[in-house]
């Protein structure tokens, strides 16, 4: 996920696993929105290596990595004093 601000917390919305809540460092809180593909970011269909165990066996899927921007970022003045520690 892209974010312009360092992410101190995230949670997963308790009712919507596609909406992810963050706590940035500036007080700001950020949301994306997994489901949105106005919001994504094609990474050239590049492949991902997924890091294994060494007793694990080796997946022939290939696997996409899906970068996302948020869709929401509260106001710097509307925000908390200090970083965001939990959701």
């Amino acid at each position: 996920m892209e974010t312009p601000v360092e992410v101190t917390t995230i949670e997963f919305h308790p009712n919507n696993n596609d909406i992810i809540v963050g706590g940035c460092v500036n007080g700001q809180v950020i949301v994306w929105d997994l489901r949105s593909a106005e919001h994504r970011i094609v990474a050239g269909g590049k492949k991902v290596e997924i890091a294994k165990m060494p007793d694990e066996e080796t997946d022939k899927t290939q696997q996409a990595a899906v970068k996302c921007k948020h869709v929401a970022l509260s106001e710097i003045s509307e925000s908390h004093k200090n970083f965001v520690a939990d959701i």
